[in-house]
């Protein structure tokens, strides 16, 4: 693992365009804290506006909270994010509460790409936000 300070400071202009889904301000704060130097940032807490936002604005990953509340799960909204044209392949992360080898796994099989299980640090969801974003 190479320092986070070896990395160069982008501009934001040279930042990746993410759209976080979460509920939780607490959660929604620290993941912006975490990835504030590493891509832009678009937020939202439920899957009605995350399907619009993504239906206006082509992002380079999705951050996904699963538990959204009792209106539609991040999986559901996933799937519908996945129908929007230019949004087949664009990586979907899970980043969830749910955290246990099966959950992954039922997670990854719903067609997510990724999955970070919560509570996670700041290095971990640094190295994996860049992994797909930039394809390090």
């Amino acid at each position: 693992h190479r320092d986070l300070h070896s990395f160069p400071t982008r501009r934001s202009s040279d930042l990746g365009d993410i759209l976080v889904v979460e509920d939780n301000q607490v959660n929604l704060d620290l993941i912006k804290v975490y990835l504030n130097e590493v891509c832009n940032i678009d937020s939202t807490r439920d899957g009605f506006s995350a399907i619009q936002m993504a239906s206006a604005k082509k992002y380079g990953a999705i951050l996904m909270d699963i538990n959204l509340g009792p209106a539609m799960d991040g999986l559901k909204t996933a799937k519908e994010i996945r129908k929007i044209e230019g949004y087949e392949h664009i990586p979907i992360i899970a980043v969830t509460g749910y955290a246990t080898e099966d959950d992954r796994k039922r997670i990854l099989d719903e067609g997510l790409d990724y999955h970070i299980p919560k509570p996670f640090s700041k290095h971990y969801l640094v190295d994996t936000v860049k992994k797909f974003v930039y394809h390090n």
